[in-house]
């Protein structure tokens, strides 16, 4: 089993297949030309495959595709036929934008999960992450976060409707606060996602899933308020760690509120600094 220096056991493992990506978003690709590695500078094909038994027999136990756009490479379905033969349980991050050419050679492999990315966090926050108040030193957001929650829910629609056997997680949900479970569920019956995922909404809101179970109704004092507390607490490298433990402050004052201030205090330091 593999362990970390905080004798964590890690059975995940991410292959990064490429840096080259067939979008160019701002955000993601310097202005300047960019020479992608190449491909004969790549780990080949018989190369992931035996690092990639090396670390399931360490214990690993998930790996996932990552790129760049990991279907941009050519050996990609070779590479995709070859892990499914291990015992592990083999997921895709994509931009969706090359799934129609795979989609024989993901179900052949038994690739039943996907991520399909809209953007990245530290760039464009409210794409992936529809919010009311962003953190200290970040934009405002450009548009309703409403829209945003519908972009997510149009996409993951698009996606699943395409590719029907494949288990699509939807997100987008938090901002919708106690209303989330009712547009879940709603999504879930009318076939626009397989999964609600959550990210937020559990910080804030630990016993979610046994309450929607037993009560079908959320609590709004309870629900996530979308404040980008948790997100600033990781984003804020300033510690001994690398970065503070994330939670949600507003409702673990007692857990966080020392942490947040501490997390402020060296963020406006190295501002002034700058």
């Amino acid at each position: 089993m593999i362990k970390d220096s905080f004798n964590r056991e890690h059975d995940y493992l991410r292959i990064s297949l490429t840096d080259n990506c067939n979008l160019r978003c701002f955000y993601c690709m310097p202005e300047e030309e960019y020479e992608f590695t190449p491909a004969s500078q790549l780990m080949q094909a018989h190369e992931i495959e035996a690092i990639a038994k090396i670390f399931v027999q360490m214990g690993v136990r998930k790996i996932r595709l990552t790129g760049g756009e990991p279907l941009v490479r050519k050996d990609a379905g070779e590479i995709i036929l070859a892990l499914s033969k291990l015992p592990v349980n083999l997921t895709l991050t994509t931009n969706a934008t090359r799934l129609h050419h795979f989609l024989p050679v993901l179900q052949q492999a038994g690739v039943r999960l996907l991520n399909v990315s809209l953007g990245i966090p530290y760039a464009n926050p409210h794409l992936g992450r529809p919010f009311d108040k962003p953190n200290e030193g970040y934009y405002e957001t450009p548009e309703h976060p409403l829209l945003g929650v519908a972009r997510h829910f149009s996409a993951t629609a698009q996606i699943q409707n395409a590719y029907p056997d494949l288990a699509v997680v939807g997100t987008g949900y938090t901002w919708l606060r106690h209303f989330l479970i009712h547009a879940a569920a709603a999504n879930v019956k009318l076939h626009r996602t397989t999964l609600a995922g959550l990210g937020r909404a559990a910080l804030a809101y630990p016993d979610l899933p046994r309450v929607t179970l037993e009560k079908a109704d959320l609590n709004p004092l309870h629900t996530c308020k979308t404040l980008s507390y948790c997100t600033y607490l990781m984003r804020s490298k300033k510690n001994d760690l690398g970065q503070f433990p994330a939670g949600c402050p507003p409702f673990d004052k007692e857990g966080y509120g020392e942490v947040m201030k501490q997390a402020r205090a060296g963020n406006r330091a190295a501002a002034k600094g700058q």
